[in-house]
């Protein structure tokens, strides 16, 4: 294992892992001693709640109707191609498919 990968599996910048190995180069093998020191840290996956999420957003953006659009079809298809998610109109992009 490289100093770079050890650094990112014990959770450290590069400087503070070339502090405690000695080494000096981010593409030195770190010495297997301290491999096994190493806890490998786990991020939990949610996937329920990322999709429960998603279902609420397009709840809400199905109620939202032309009445509440501050702007015209022409205005919001603009901006809406050319900003993208950065568009102040993006929670209407769906009255563009109808």
């Amino acid at each position: 294992m490289n100093l770079k990968t050890y650094a990112s599996k014990s959770g450290m910048s590069l400087a503070e892992a070339k502090a405690e190995t000695g080494l000096t180069h981010w593409n030195q093998k770190v010495p297997e001693i301290m491999e096994a020191d190493v806890e490998v840290l786990e991020e939990p996956a949610e996937p329920e709640s990322v999709n429960e999420s998603l279902v609420v957003e397009s709840v809400v953006d199905a109620e939202l109707t032309w009445d509440d659009c501050p702007v015209n079809r022409r205005k919001l298809f603009n901006s809406i191609k050319r900003r993208r998610m950065r568009s102040p109109y993006w929670e209407f992009r769906h009255l563009l498919r109808k």
